[in-house]
């Protein structure tokens, strides 16, 4: 597992100071390029001229408000790796209590479009955050 921690801004919030429900997607995207950068240079994964890695699909299910000022973490597991494309899982904590679970999927591309595999550096690094079955 792979964490990241953060503080939640106000600037992120509704006037309530309640997360605004769309910004969780921007705490998954800050937690997955920390998770890569974990195991690979950030240039190689985010500015590759020859890949990409596009997002075609992202879930989250929300089960208690997170508020302004209060510390959260970002828990990161892969779920699944495929020939082309991985799977990662989110788990966000404040304390020890679960506010929110996501999913995003990842696919490897050339910049035509066409899905390429994922090579075996990438592979192994993903499999140490294997979540357990």
């Amino acid at each position: 597992m792979f964490i990241y921690k953060k503080k939640i801004l106000f600037g992120d919030c509704d006037p309530g100071g309640v997360l605004f429900y769309a910004n969780i997607f921007k705490y998954f995207h800050e937690a997955y390029e920390r998770f890569i950068e974990s195991f690979e240079k950030y240039e190689k994964h985010f500015y590759n001229k020859e890949i990409a890695f596009p997002l075609v699909h992202a879930e989250a299910d929300y089960h208690s408000p997170l508020f302004a000022g209060k510390e959260i973490e970002v828990r990161i597991s892969v779920l699944e790796i495929k020939a082309h494309s991985f799977s990662i899982i989110y788990e966000v904590y404040e304390g020890d209590k679960k506010s929110v679970t996501g999913k995003t999927v990842h696919v490897r591309i050339d910049y035509s479009g066409k899905k390429q595999p994922l090579n075996e550096n990438l592979r192994r690094n993903l499999e140490k955050f294997r979540e357990s079955e």
